[in-house]
């Protein structure tokens, strides 16, 4: 099994002009500039693009980085054209809030994950991040979205988990 951790959140950076955010290629390079993430670039998993409003996070995309021929790292995947569309989508959707990136990879200076766990691992975040809001600027892996939901503990309607889901959540290591 491969056990992984969490990193993050770490501030995107980004430019404001007339009141409308974007992250561009310049900002991708001083994010990787940034001694706190180095370690994460050439590492593989899964990295989550969310925006941080008030006292919570809204993710916006879900990627993996590490599978395929060339088993690229983080660094050389998240900052590319195409997923700056999506960023920027996200902060054009958004009114207020500050770009940050979460990363799921291997503790310590492990980077390789095997593909399999990278792709099963990209779902099941994807399905949740989707939960969390249905607006998020990628679509791979959601034509086959589960159509159910449990209250208070998975894909569940707004509203603070009642005690007993709290319950079951722990019960249930979710």
């Amino acid at each position: 099994m491969s056990e992984l951790i969490v990193e993050g959140p770490f501030t995107v950076p980004y430019t404001t002009n007339m009141k409308i955010k974007r992250v561009s290629k310049p900002e991708g390079i001083s994010f990787w500039n940034t001694s706190a993430v180095q370690h994460l670039a050439n590492k593989q998993g899964c990295y989550i693009f969310a925006i941080r409003a008030g006292r919570g996070f809204t993710p916006w995309y879900v990627g993996k980085a590490g599978t395929g021929k060339r088993k690229k790292g983080f660094a050389s995947e998240i900052f590319t054209p195409s997923k700056l569309v999506n960023y920027n989508d996200a902060l054009h959707s958004t009114i207020r809030g500050t770009p940050v990136m979460f990363f799921v990879s291997r503790a310590g200076n492990s980077r390789v994950i095997p593909n399999k766990d990278i792709a099963q691992m990209e779902t099941f975040l994807i399905q949740n991040a989707v939960g969390k809001n249905p607006n998020l600027t990628n679509t791979a892996n959601t034509k086959n979205l589960p159509k159910w939901s449990i209250k208070g503990v998975i894909r569940s309607s707004p509203g603070k988990p009642k005690t007993h889901e709290k319950s079951f959540v722990n019960m249930m290591g979710i």
